[in-house]
């Protein structure tokens, strides 16, 4: 509907406070930057990462066995681990299985073992 009264000048303003532009909004804060550990990886294997040293925090003498399904995740751990600063042992083939798994037996080197199922599943004695 329009109106049909008259306006008397009183009655008006100037529209240059109408449309004048808006303040700008104060400058939004950037989150912190994440450091590249957490960027290179998702928010599972960075999680797994953490909770990795906080066992080794826990227990000065923990060794930790990382099973995966997949070689591919295993690599994927595995890089995690690293980037985490993580020391850990893979073992690759059947060949190197022997002596990667006794330093890891005895606590001699990685306290992390990474053991692919796919690869690793059959014919490994996990003893203490």
């Amino acid at each position: 509907p329009n109106c049909q009264l008259p306006v008397q000048l009183r009655e008006m303003t100037a529209m240059a406070m109408e449309i004048q532009a808006p303040e700008p909004a104060p400058a939004a804060s950037r989150a912190p930057e994440l450091p590249a550990a957490l960027r290179a990886h998702g928010s599972k294997l960075n999680a797994i990462a953490a909770r990795l040293r906080a066992i080794r925090r826990e227990d000065p003498a923990a060794q930790v066995i990382v099973f995966v399904q997949w070689s591919d995740l295993e690599e994927k751990v595995a890089k995690a681990c690293g980037a985490h600063g993580v020391p850990f042992i893979q073992l690759a083939w059947k060949a190197s299985m022997g002596d990667g798994l006794r330093c890891f037996q005895e606590g001699r080197g990685p306290w992390v073992l990474i053991l692919s199922l796919e690869r690793a599943a059959s014919g490994l004695q996990l003893t203490a």
